[in-house]
């Protein structure tokens, strides 16, 4: 029988959107949220899409807490990610699901034998990706580079119209040096 994931705790709720601005002007209005707090990533490559780079990137993000959850909103800029493919298929919305774990690459593992397809992650994490070419993460001027330590994953055969994204705990605080207090960290909340 397969391992299930092994999930410490939650981090968030993300929504795939066409402009970060209309959201937070538009459902953040109507959810009482004044402010969010929003960058930009950019990466040349290195991550990859469904087995391949992806190439360059550019995303806006945008987090809040609301009611005990904590919001995030991801606008692709330049590129194809799996947000933008999600807003072109599905349209605008939930898209993932956000959980730490103990060891990313771990749990990655586990993904073919629990159904599901890891989508997005970064190279050095996927063994049978190792060999391909990838360009290195960068950081444009005044934009934070894309993380090297999340992956998002997909049910090969359900028909949920949302993900997982799983975030190595190994690295929490250098995801709270990019997002601040707004997504909920390991020991945050009861698993």
């Amino acid at each position: 029988m397969p391992q299930p994931l092994d999930i410490l705790g939650f981090s968030h709720i993300g929504f795939a959107v066409e402009s970060v601005e209309e959201f937070a002007e538009t459902w953040g209005a109507a959810l009482g949220i004044p402010t969010w707090h929003t960058y930009e990533a950019a990466s040349s490559g290195g991550i990859q899409l469904h087995g391949s780079d992806s190439g360059p990137v550019v995303v806006q993000v945008a987090f809040a807490r609301l009611g005990g959850t904590s919001l995030e909103l991801i606008q692709t800029k330049v590129g194809r990610t799996h947000h933008r493919e999600h807003v072109e298929r599905r349209g605008a919305g939930l898209h993932h699901i956000a959980f730490w774990v103990r060891d990313l690459a771990t749990e990655l593992a586990k993904a073919p034998s629990l159904g599901l397809e890891v989508v997005t992650s970064p190279s050095r994490l996927r063994p049978e990706l190792r060999d391909r070419p990838v360009s290195a993460i960068v950081q444009e001027p005044g934009s934070v580079g894309i993380p090297d330590y999340f992956a998002f994953l997909d049910t090969v055969r359900g028909s949920s119209h949302f993900g997982l994204e799983l975030l190595d705990a190994k690295f929490a605080e250098d995801y709270r040096a990019m997002n601040g207090p707004h997504p909920y960290y390991p020991g945050d909340l009861p698993t």
